[in-house]
């Protein structure tokens, strides 16, 4: 069984956080656009950008603004692995 945790670390001042993703309430998130990976094709009615083009979009990995500092960190998956009966 596998457990998903992340890490916060900040490279700026050394603030470091591992959390499992339930407790990032206090963190202030940095909206980020997704990434373009196509070129717009544009629809035969309307000139309008068709369908298959909204779906190419690849989204970026989430960023929260420091608690400390106010710089940018990541938030870094970590997978740990469980043997079973340990943590239940």
């Amino acid at each position: 069984m596998a457990r998903n945790t992340y890490q916060l670390f900040c490279t700026f001042c050394n603030f470091k956080k591992i959390s499992d993703g339930t407790d990032l309430d206090g963190f202030r998130e940095i909206p980020r656009a997704g990434i373009q990976k196509g070129v717009v094709a544009q629809s035969k009615k309307f000139n309008e950008p068709s369908e298959d083009y909204l779906k190419k979009t690849i989204n970026q990995i989430k960023q929260f603004k420091c608690p400390e500092c106010g710089f940018a960190i990541r938030a870094k998956k970590i997978v740990l692995e469980i043997k079973k009966g340990e943590d239940e």
